[in-house]
């Protein structure tokens, strides 16, 4: 079991480096003239006012349902068991907040970009698109299997086997 465990955190880190480089191949490319800049930097402050807005309304569910399936599970397998799904239920929370501003940011980013090929031709802004999103893609999935690895690994709920 901990040797899938560790094949899931390889490809983690495989993951988080590619799209490291993506994103830094994004950032290396020119964002366009002034003008797109100035376009550029309201919608990135806009999308920062969306996902502050939007995380303090989910912190509230969040936390909520934390607390019903802490005590449901607190119930029906103690308060470790009870404890430990209520962290691992706000542990994946976070880690989908980290993922959206990291993708939001991204592509932002990556969508003057992309206007700014468009200048140049369709056959390189289709192109840098795919690349461009594809660092999103990697963060959104690898998201998941590094939620799943530290339940495996430091909450008790990780090992439990219901019959």
């Amino acid at each position: 079991m901990y040797g899938v465990v560790l094949c899931y955190a390889d490809s983690c880190l495989v993951a988080v480096g590619l799209a490291a480089y993506l994103y830094r191949n994004v950032a290396g490319q020119d964002r366009g003239d002034e003008r797109m800049g100035e376009i550029a930097s309201a919608i990135k402050v806009g999308a920062k006012a969306y996902l502050k807005r939007q995380n303090m309304t989910l912190a509230v569910f969040v936390v909520v349902m934390a607390v019903v399936l802490g005590v449901l599970y607190a119930i029906r397998g103690g308060f470790a068991y009870g404890g430990s799904i209520a962290m691992a239920y706000i542990f994946g929370s976070v880690c989908t907040t980290i993922a959206a501003y990291i993708g939001m940011m991204a592509a932002v980013e990556a969508n003057v970009r992309t206007a700014n090929a468009a200048k140049q031709g369709l056959k390189k802004s289709v192109s840098g698109c795919f690349l461009r999103r594809g660092s999103y893609g990697l963060i959104c999935c690898r998201r998941g299997f590094a939620w799943r690895q530290f339940t495996v690994l430091c909450l008790p709920c990780g090992f439990r086997v219901d019959g």
